[in-house]
């Protein structure tokens, strides 16, 4: 009986340590960061050149893989990329079947499936609409001065001549000698001539031939007129540079005159179907590009980096680049919830994008940032 009891105890014993070694085992599973038992992690990666796309040689690069990339190599964090569609990243990630993805806009609906890290870069919505030809280059210049006032500014400027003509008229017409003493025929248009080279502060050759106060008159004219002409030539640089700038800044609203598609799914695409307005949508922006090129829509909303260096590599001198500044997008790594290395990640996320070189780097997949 006792020798029954003693196996029996032997068994429960043994069966006890069975359950916590198999406990261990699963946590190493669980928690790859502990030596020896180490797994790698699932990476999801998918198409959004410059962030994450494939080179022709099957490798991944980009913004987010080269960020990637260095964290894992100075963590020594083990990891395989798995392709997976981008509409499908948040679920994965949720389930735990994938651990972590390198580049994704930071969305509200992403705080309840994900971790996200620190953003670690920046841009904006952004349109881009078909180059504009000269005329409309024209038109766009002689808007741009109208909004920019330069006729309140010519008015202002011809009814100065027109006052200081009479005037100068009606002073210098007492004086006995002088330029407009004498009472010869078309003194006053004499007057406007005279009264738009002093503005204009070209040379008249008569000016001496004046009384002291037209000549006090004369020299504040020439003052006024050099405030002028500083305030037009400004006006009209600022006409200019707007009308050929190729990045300028679009409203929301102002998509209501335009054919516009979208890449599905976008931050912009969402806000132009909480307005209510029409769209079509894509479901990459290299096809919305296209589709654009070919005229099926006027306009092609989506991010603004990706849609510059698709519109670089593919379409050079095709489109022009309209930001839409009220609509920010910070891109981050998103984890699965729980993730053991995610407080490491994130800390390597800021300490990297923090640094002086990180600008430089990543202008060396954008290209340069204007926006």
């Amino acid at each position: 009986m006792k020798f029954l009891r003693s196996v029996f105890l032997l068994l429960s014993i043994g069966f006890i340590f069975s359950c916590f070694s198999a406990q261990g085992a699963d946590s190493k599973l669980l928690h790859p960061s502990h030596s020896g038992g180490a797994r790698k992690l699932r990476v999801a990666v998918f198409e959004r050149p410059p962030y994450t796309f494939k080179t022709e040689q099957g490798a991944w690069n980009g913004v987010g893989i080269e960020l990637w990339d260095q964290i894992a190599e100075e963590l020594h964090i083990p990891y395989e990329y798995v392709e997976v569609p981008l509409s499908e990243v948040y679920e994965k990630l949720h389930s735990g079947e994938c651990d972590l993805t390198p580049a994704v806009s930071l969305v509200p609906k992403g705080i309840r499936l994900v971790d996200y890290t620190a953003p670690y870069f920046f841009s904006y919505a952004a349109v881009q609409t078909k180059s504009t030809s000269l005329f409309q280059q024209l038109a766009s210049f002689y808007q741009n001065l109208i909004d920019g006032g330069i006729l309140t500014i010519l008015l202002i400027v011809g009814g100065i001549i027109v006052v200081f003509s009479i005037v100068i008229v009606i002073i210098e017409r007492q004086t006995e000698e002088g330029h407009f003493a004498d009472k010869a025929d078309g003194k006053f248009f004499h007057a406007l001539w005279f009264s738009a080279l002093n503005l204009l502060c070209l040379e008249y050759d008569v000016a001496l031939r004046l009384s002291p106060l037209g000549r006090f008159l004369t020299y504040f004219l020439a003052v006024l007129g050099i405030c002028f002409v500083a305030i037009f030539t400004g006006a009209v640089a600022s006409a200019i540079t707007a009308a050929n700038t190729s990045s300028k800044v679009f409203r929301i609203e102002d998509l209501a005159h335009y054919r516009t598609g979208t890449f599905k799914g976008s931050m912009l695409d969402l806000a132009l179907r909480e307005k209510g307005l029409p769209v079509r949508e894509y479901s990459s922006p290299e096809e919305g590009l296209a589709a654009l090129d070919r005229g099926e829509i006027s306009a092609f909303g989506g991010d603004a980096t990706p849609l510059s260096y698709i519109a670089m590599n593919h379409f050079p001198g095709h489109f022009a680049l309209s930001v839409v500044r009220s609509k920010p997008l910070f891109y981050v790594m998103a984890a699965t919830p729980g993730l053991p290395q995610f407080a490491e990640i994130n800390r390597k996320v800021l300490e990297i994008s923090l640094s002086p070189d990180w600008r430089s780097r990543t202008e060396h997949w954008t290209g340069p940032l204007s926006f």
